[in-house]
């Protein structure tokens, strides 16, 4: 069986971790996400009209839908990571990353295109007011407000298809990702505890906190043994190969070794008894050793023995 280093075994055990632990938070903010929409939805059969509860309802289900989805799919990929659930192998870890980018770009994609129709809405609103400057594009200035999401949506499209070919520049923007990830994390749980009086939820936001910075330090340990690998050529599988393997023997021909004639006694090295030669006309079998030696043998048939011609 294919081992890791202990130490990689622990990076990525904690990085797997991390992401299941994320997969938690994501059901959790459904439940929220549900117990909060459901009220609405509730309020929304007792005052509103047809058109309100149908998109009330719609909502809490799409919204639901999404939550669990994010939880299940991260849970899957967290099973990558983990050296209980199964073998680890590098390409599955590779194979991992690249779809957890994959989603960050659709996220942020779709966080652009939020921002996009929201301030679009909002500066239109305002240009219509006479309250912004005639000559301001509303849309542009909505574009603008939304490029930095969609600029990132991008580039995670880049470092997703990197890491799907197990480049380095993948690895390397799996870095950058993972750190800046940590630093949006800590920044945000710090200017909550800076800005917002939270006396009944100390616990909460501590274990938010490790949480954000055990994520972020697995993830750039994890990383940074991807671009050791990619950079050096090796692979983690590689550390331990077992050599009884099928596939090692296939990819590995096996030599035929041929006996090299000590010089001056060809008449001493003859081919062994269990080797079989070729019936000649005569009747008997030859048998040329070396090959290609022009020096020739036959089988006694008395003995079994091969004899110098």
């Amino acid at each position: 069986m294919n081992k890791m280093p202990t130490f990689h075994r622990l990076v990525f055990g904690l990085a797997g971790f991390s992401v299941f632990t994320t997969g938690i938070f994501y059901l959790l903010a459904g439940f929220i996400y549900a117990f909060f929409s459901f009220r609405v939805f509730q309020l929304a059969t007792i005052i509103g009209d047809p058109f309100d509860i149908l998109l009330a309802g719609l909502t809490l289900f799409v919204g639901c839908v999404i939550y669990l989805s994010l939880g299940i799919f991260h849970g899957y990929i967290s099973l990558k990571f983990s050296p209980e659930e199964r073998e680890i192998w590098e390409s599955e870890i590779w194979q991992a990353y690249s779809k957890l980018i994959y989603l960050d770009s659709v996220m942020c994609f779709i966080f652009g295109l939020l921002i996009f129709i929201g301030f679009g809405m909002i500066f239109t609103s305002l240009d219509s007011m006479g309250i912004v400057n005639e000559t301001a594009d509303s849309i542009f200035s909505a574009l603008m407000v939304a490029s930095a999401p969609l600029i990132i949506s991008i580039l995670f499209v880049f470092v997703a298809n990197g890491l799907s070919n197990e480049n380095i520049g993948g690895a390397i923007g799996l870095f950058f990702r993972n750190a800046g990830r940590m630093i949006v994390i800590i920044w945000g749980v710090a200017f909550v505890l800076s800005n917002v009086m939270i006396y009944d939820l100390p616990i909460i936001i501590t274990l938010i906190f490790c949480w954000a910075v055990i994520d972020g330090i697995s993830h750039m340990f994890a990383s940074g043994i991807l671009i050791h690998s990619s950079y050096t050529g090796a692979k983690i599988s590689n550390y331990q190969l077992d050599l009884s393997d099928d596939d090692f023997v296939n990819h590995y021909p096996v030599l035929e070794l041929t006996t090299i004639p000590l010089k001056g006694n060809h008449e001493e090295i003859k081919p062994g008894i269990e080797w079989q030669g070729e019936f000649g006309d005569d009747g008997y079998e030859w048998i040329e050793h070396p090959k290609q030696s022009d020096s020739w043998f036959w089988r006694d048939p008395e003995t079994g023995d091969w004899v110098k011609y």
